[in-house]
Parts: C-alpha cells; sequence; structure tokens
C-alpha cells in the first residue's frame, strides 16, 4: 500500500500504500513523487504560521508542531484517512500524517523546494504505538500497523509541458529514510490525528516530534493530497 507536503483525501481506493500517496513521476527523476496528506479547497499562499499555532485544516483542528532532529523545522502539519480495501464500512486504516515547512498544510500550495516530513501506515486504525520500518512498500503491507517515515524535498513542476508534468504540479524526492523507531498515536478522528514519534536514520541521527495534524478533506490543485 502507498502513498508519498498535503492532499486529496477521502475517496481514494489503493492496493498498496505507495500508490495512494503518490503523485505523477518524470522520467529524470530518480525517486518517484509521493503527494501525501489530504489538500483543502483554498489555493491561498503558504501561511507564516509558527509551531503552535498553523491554519485550521478542513475539519475544525488546528496544527501544531514541535520537533528536533530534522534538517527542517515544522511550522504545519496536515493528515487523511483513506481505506486500503473497497469495504468502507470498516475503519479508514490508510494514515498519512505530513509535518510541512510552511504554515498551512491544508490549504496551502506545495512550495518549490521546501522540505516535509512523510508518515505514511496502513492497518493504523485507531491509537497506539507503532514502529517504524523502513520498508519498499510505504506503511507496510502485512496486517499488524507500521509506519514508514521519509524527509523529502518537494521541486515545482507546474511549468512542464503536459504529457510530463505531475497530475499536481510538484514532485516529491526523498532526502532521509528513516529507518526504525515509533510513532505513537493519542488521537485518531475525523478532525485531527494527535501524536509523538521518535526515529532514528541510517547515520544514527534522532529525530523526535509532537504533532496534532488536522485531516484535510479536499483534493485541491497544488495542495499536497492532490493527485492520491
Amino acid at each position: 500500500m502507498s502513498r508519498p507536503i498535503l492532499f486529496a483525501l477521502v475517496a481514494f481506493a489503493a492496493a498498496c500504500q505507495v500508490a495512494c500517496s503518490s503523485s505523477s513521476s518524470s522520467p529524470s527523476d530518480a525517486n518517484p513523487p509521493r503527494p501525501v496528506a489530504d489538500a483543502s479547497a483554498s489555493d491561498a499562499p503558504p501561511s507564516d504560521a509558527g509551531p503552535g499555532d498553523g491554519a485550521a485544516g478542513d475539519g475544525g483542528a488546528s496544527a501544531s508542531v514541535t520537533a528536533s532532529g530534522l534538517s527542517f523545522a515544522p511550522l504545519g502539519a496536515g493528515a487523511r484517512r483513506a481505506w486500503s480495501q473497497p469495504d468502507t464500512t470498516k475503519p479508514a486504516d490508510v494514515l498519512d500524517v505530513a509535518l510541512t515547512a510552511w504554515g498551512d498544510a491544508c490549504r496551502g500550495r506545495v512550495p518549490g523546494e521546501q522540505k516535509t516530513l512523510l508518515l505514511y501506515a496502513r492497518a493504523v486504525t485507531g491509537p497506539g504505538t507503532y514502529p517504524i520500518k523502513d520498508t519498499v512498500v510505504l506503511g507496510g503491507d502485512g496486517a499488524v500497523g507500521q509506519f514508514s517515515m521519509l524527509e523529502e524535498s518537494t521541486f515545482d513542476r507546474s511549468g512542464w509541458p503536459d504529457d510530463v508534468r505531475p497530475a499536481c504540479g510538484y514532485d516529491l524526492a526523498t532526502h532521509t529514510r528513516w529507518v526504525d523507531g515509533s510513532v505513537t498515536i493519542v488521537r485518531l478522528d475525523a478532525e485531527a490525528v494527535e501524536g509523538s514519534l521518535e526515529a532514528r536514520d541510517a547515520a544514527g541521527r534522532v529525530a523526535r516530534a509532537t504533532f496534532r495534524a488536522p485531516v484535510c478533506l479536499s483534493r485541491t490543485p497544488g495542495t499536497i493530497g492532490c493527485g492520491s
């Protein structure tokens, strides 16, 4: 299952997590793009909100992020929930969380050459502590919940010709893969995802964060969740 800072959310069906979050890739990129969480309805530019006072998402919750050990300081956050199977009578088990370098992750357009931290999970339907795994399939492909965690860079492709331009107008390329650690979710509902994480990359660098990510519901072009 799959997905790649946010979104087009509630109505997608994904067999693997990479597919759920990926946007169109360009032939020149070594790493395929992976749009992530959900986008909001407005095309407003990124806000200047700082950690702890991010813009509200579609569900009304506001974003809040504190982090250390990353190559950037996240200002915003957004999330999406979806189903890995067509049976939407069951709880949504696909979860994407994005911590972004810009403040309005749900509504703001994705800027070029910015950083985002992406958390992808499957088989996560409620609070709990889940391991971070370095797997080929983003979010894992087993029955037990786990996360993939990637620090990525955004690239503006909106001016590319139609036949190679990504559907959302931007690409994501992996900057750092985090190889182990855990994500603790304390709230997971229709309005927001709240939790914390501690992770380690292959070089031994440790990152920690706490976050409240609004659930973004719309899929505005140019925003994080577009194209899933």
